[in-house]
């Protein structure tokens, strides 16, 4: 598994059949774990025929199998070669905290080390990764938050609490947490923070976030916003839709 281990550096990792062709049994194992899980196709692929590059778009012969086509170059085309996977960051932390993890947790630990003792969605709340949410405006890296000359400062349970919530909006953005499940996320060495200091943390960054905003006013949406019937707290979906991150 060292090229999954290698993979999952990236920011946002995606496999394709380029994987699945060179790590069977590996990729059978992640698929069956649902530590990857299917995310899209793609419409084309690139031609593996002309010295000028350009993607080809499959078609349907009259045996109903996908082809590619290209100046008298025809082949059939496995379906698994238009699909894109995308790591299941939940069952992923799940499995690598359970008692016979798929990983060599010494290896996983020397390549990256802030993936053992802690969800790999919550990543380290000194993460170099810059979340920029630009239906905002305001850039987010590590205890910082700025937009323009104006900044605000998240402390240790505010970052875990802001990174663990987007890398999770990033993978489900419907999905919600109870504030149980936010402070054993935001758990510093198996030490949790009550409910209420969480429930109060968000409230803290909302205000914070707001006051970058537009200073003195409320009407600006909750970034982390509460769903009713008990569902929880996510990032607010408006904000993510146009909302990336990159490194540093």
């Amino acid at each position: 598994m060292d090229w999954f281990i290698t993979r999952l550096k990236h920011a946002h990792p995606t496999l394709d059949y380029r994987d699945l062709s060179s790590h069977t049994s590996d990729f059978k194992q992640l698929l069956d774990l649902q530590i990857i899980k299917y995310s899209k196709e793609i419409e084309a692929v690139p031609c593996e025929w002309c010295d000028d590059e350009h993607e080809i778009a499959p078609s349907r012969n009259g045996k109903g199998e996908m082809v590619l086509s290209c100046f008298g170059n025809q082949r059939v085309l496995d379906p698994n070669e238009l699909k894109i996977w995308t790591v299941n960051s939940g069952i992923l932390a799940e499995n690598i905290d359970s008692k016979n993890p798929v990983f060599d947790k010494k290896l996983l630990g020397q390549m990256i080390p802030s993936i053992l003792g802690s969800n790999y969605a919550v990543k380290d709340s000194v993460s170099e990764e810059i979340i920029e949410i630009r239906s905002l405006g305001i850039i987010i890296c590590g205890g910082q938050m700025t937009k323009g000359n104006k900044q605000a400062s998240l402390n240790s349970t505010d970052q875990k609490l802001v990174y663990f919530l987007y890398y999770r909006a990033l993978n489900n953005a419907d999905e919600c947490f109870t504030l149980a499940r936010l402070a054993e996320a935001t758990a510093v060495k198996g030490k949790q923070r009550t409910e209420d200091y969480i429930s109060n943390r968000i409230v803290e960054v909302n205000k914070k976030i707001k006051n970058l905003v537009i200073s003195g006013k409320s009407s600006v949406p909750n970034f982390i916003k509460r769903e009713p019937g008990k569902r929880g707290y996510h990032l607010n979906p408006k904000y993510l839709l146009v909302g990336n991150s990159h490194k540093k």
